[in-house]
Formats: structure tokens, C-alpha cells, sequence
């Protein structure tokens, strides 16, 4: 005779710890803009203060993005083997250095961006760009009603920092303990569900 056992206990199981792992997932795949120290006044070259961001929890640095309009001339960064670097800025140690490419928006070679994909521990962050004498930065917020970024100051270069939330280690000891849980919680439902003649699991 065909088993009567219902599926609906055991799947309703395994979809709850499939929902926790994808929110889990989710929450880690939204990039953020952690910095932004733009606007749309008018820029000048070389700025005589370097971008500074401060985390409060870990992220993962995945774009750092330099504005250099130069006057609507911009400069290659492979030509001149620009550079963008990220200091501790408490420690100035040195967290990574990467070769820029020309981010293909706008006029050429106005925007500079690296990928460094490093995760960055709760501190302060100092920004330096190898082509400073074409970074662009401004000294005022007259067109501050066309948008401009949090983090915007006179004098500082135009950076925009993007990256992904670390999952808190308890989060995900959490989540590892609900998926054996649950695992057990279908294995039990299999052993005790009459006329099943599914083998368990080894």
C-alpha cells in the first residue's frame, strides 16, 4: 500500500531554513554606498584634503571611484599607471594599493575606479589617489538642489565608496544551528511516519 505520509511538516521545515539562509544571503549581496564626498558645483583640480570614512562594523570594499574632470579632459589611468590606496587612518598603515581603469561613464577617463574586495575591520579609512593633480574637488555647495553626497566638504576629493555587510559571526552560527535542526526535525518526521518506505538518510 502507498504511503499517506504528508509532505507538508517536512517541506514546511526545509522552506523556513531555505528563507532564513536566502534572507541571510540577501542581507550580505546589497552593496551600499558607505562614502560619498561629491557634489555638482564646480570642481578644481588637486585637493589639499584627503577623503576620510569611518565604519562602525566590517565591510567588504568593493568599488572606490575617484572623480577627475580635469576640465572635461579627464586622465588616463593607465597611461600615467594611476593608482588608488586605502590607509588606516589612526595607523597609516598601508590596507592595499590597486591599479585604476577608466569607469566608462561620462567623458573619458574622468572616473577612476578600483575593486579591492578587502574587508575592513570598525576605523577610520584615508583615501589616496595617485592622480591628485587631476582629482577633482570643490569649494562650494551652490547646486546643493541637484543632490550631492553626505560626506561632501570644501577642498576634499571626490570619492564614492561601495560595499557589502559582513554577516555578524553570530548570524551565521545562528542560521548553521536552525539548518541541523531542522535537518534533524525531517529525519525524525521520516522515522516516525507510517508506511514510509523511503530509506533514511546515512
Amino acid at each position: 500500500m502507498p504511503s499517506t505520509r504528508s509532505p507538508s511538516k517536512s517541506s514546511s521545515s526545509c522552506w523556513l531554513a531555505a528563507a532564513s539562509l536566502s534572507l541571510l544571503l540577501a542581507g550580505a549581496a546589497n552593496a551600499a554606498v558607505i562614502y560619498d564626498s561629491t557634489n555638482k558645483d564646480v570642481v578644481f583640480n588637486g585637493p589639499s584634503i584627503l577623503p576620510v570614512f569611518t565604519t562602525s562594523s566590517d565591510w567588504k570594499i568593493t568599488d572606490i571611484q575617484d572623480y577627475h574632470w580635469n576640465n572635461g579632459s579627464g586622465q588616463d589611468p593607465v597611461a600615467v599607471q594611476g593608482t588608488i590606496s586605502l590607509f588606516n587612518a589612526a595607523t597609516d598603515t598601508l590596507m592595499g594599493s590597486w591599479d585604476a581603469a577608466a569607469q566608462p561613464i561620462g567623458n573619458p577617463n574622468t572616473y577612476w575606479v578600483v575593486h579591492p574586495n578587502i574587508v575592513l575591520q570598525p576605523g577610520s579609512y584615508r583615501i589616496v589617489d595617485s592622480g591628485q593633480a587631476t582629482w577633482a574637488y570643490s569649494t562650494s555647495n551652490s547646486f546643493a538642489f541637484l543632490g550631492y553626497g553626505p560626506n561632501w566638504a570644501p577642498n576634499v576629493g571626490f570619492s564614492v565608496v561601495t560595499a557589502l555587510p559582513v554577516p555578524e559571526p553570530a548570524s551565521v552560527v545562528m542560521l548553521c544551528a536552525g539548518l541541523v535542526l531542522t535537518a534533524w526535525v525531517v529525519r525524525r518526521r521520516r522515522v516516525e511516519a507510517p508506511g514510509s518506505s523511503e530509506p533514511l538518510p546515512r
